[in-house]
């Protein structure tokens, strides 16, 4: 029987050691802290994001790390369950009022998976939710083309929490939007 990709081809171990260097490294944790700072001035309370795994292969553990170092961060994080479909996925991210939703699927299924979830935000008129696609940069998401044929008006971007440059640039999409 053939062996479900998994949707990190990297390992777990390295992942952590890539998030913790950021949560060490003063500078850029200062930067992604003062824009945290920025945004609770500005809305009165800390970013909401629900990290939230669609694939069968997502490990809990993964998930889970994320959802930590991102409330290390400053961040309000929330942790969806395993396996939910994006229509799931849609209305616990309304219910819970998170500003960001951060997917993680399988290569073969993200454009599938992100279709759907931008459908069901709009179905439930909840178009102001970012949707951030976890991992490796999928080429359909940097594709300008993509962009125009894109559900709805949310914002759909990649989140690799390696650097600093995505949380960053995830809380400067999710400040113009609101």
């Amino acid at each position: 029987m053939k062996k479900e990709p998994d949707i990190h081809e990297h390992n777990d171990v390295r992942l952590f050691d890539d998030l913790s260097a950021i949560t060490r490294d003063g500078p850029q944790l200062d930067l992604i802290q003062r824009r945290v700072q920025q945004f609770i001035l500005s809305f009165g309370r800390r970013p909401r994001i629900l990290v939230c795994p669609t694939a069968p292969g997502a490990r809990k553990q993964t998930v889970n790390h994320i959802g930590s170092i991102l409330a290390q961060w400053g961040f309000d994080a929330d942790i969806g369950p395993i396996e939910k479909s994006p229509e799931q996925i849609a209305r616990m991210a309304l219910e819970n009022d998170v500003h960001i939703i951060v997917i993680f699927c399988s290569k073969n299924l993200i454009h599938q998976e992100t279709t759907e979830l931008l459908s069901a935000l709009k179905n439930l008129d909840a178009t102001d939710i970012l949707v951030a696609v976890f991992g490796p940069a999928p080429e359909f998401v940097k594709d300008s083309d993509s962009r125009s044929n894109r559900v709805g008006k949310a914002d759909l971007m990649v989140f690799n929490p390696k650097s600093a440059k995505d949380v960053i640039l995830m809380l400067d999409n999710l400040t113009r939007k609101n």
